[in-house]
């Protein structure tokens, strides 16, 4: 459970900010299919695929304060909060 977190962090570190709800679950699905490790279940909805697991993952790490949820102009986006930055920089410098 704790991995999947980290990989949706991951992702969100590597983009750097995922606009709109819809892109982030169109790229975790589009990741999955070519292979990547992700553990999300899910279905089709009417924007394209949908997993709830990875709405409640994204809503888990708002709460937690380790990402950024955005309302703006008419859609939401994610960022990683900048402690999470700077705490994954010292990681990677040692």
């Amino acid at each position: 459970m704790l991995e999947d977190y980290l990989k949706v962090m991951g992702l969100i570190k590597e983009a750097g900010e995922i606009r709109t709800r819809k892109r982030v679950q169109k790229l975790v699905y589009l990741l999955q299919q070519r292979g990547a490790p992700f553990n999300e279940h899910f279905g089709l909805n009417y924007y394209g695929p949908y997993s709830n697991e990875l709405q409640i993952e994204l809503d888990q790490l708002q709460e937690a304060n380790l990402i950024d949820q955005k309302f703006e102009e008419g859609s939401y986006f994610y960022r990683l909060q900048n402690s999470v930055k700077n705490l994954l920089k010292k990681k990677n410098h040692r």
